[in-house]
């Protein structure tokens, strides 16, 4: 899903900020937890690093474009799936910013354990640095 999309889906009830580097808020850190995200990121979290291992010798706004990509574009287990729909539901929010507030832990992740820093994303973000 487009950014700016996300972005709209999450002004409503948001669960993390619009300014970067996206952080979660209070709520994406409770829906985290509540959602299953955290534990399901945890569990899978070799995985995970594993599929963002290529991105390691770059640098976090590359980390970050990927993670939330592949975290927006993931095949979920169908029951896990269908669970974040319900949640997403009674939390009168989308799909697409459940799935975002799991890309900004997975992004945090493998931040973490590639030794990068959050706070320099905007430092290689080609859209700020052109200006």
């Amino acid at each position: 899903m487009e950014p700016i999309l996300i972005q709209i889906n999450n002004t409503a009830n948001p669960a993390f900020g619009s300014r970067s580097p996206v952080n979660l808020n209070p709520t994406g850190e409770v829906w985290l937890n509540e959602s299953g995200l955290k534990d399901y990121l945890d569990r899978n979290k070799d995985y995970f690093l594993k599929e963002c291992m290529g991105k390691k010798e770059t640098n976090p706004y590359e980390v970050q474009k990927h993670t939330f990509k592949l975290f927006d574009e993931i095949n979920l287990d169908p029951s896990f799936e269908d669970k974040l729909k319900k949640f997403a539901f009674e939390k009168g929010t989308t799909m697409a910013v459940v799935r975002r507030v799991g890309g900004i832990y997975l992004r945090n992740l493998c931040l973490e354990n590639f030794r990068m820093n959050k706070d320099e994303i905007d430092r290689h973000d080609p859209e700020i640095t052109k200006n």
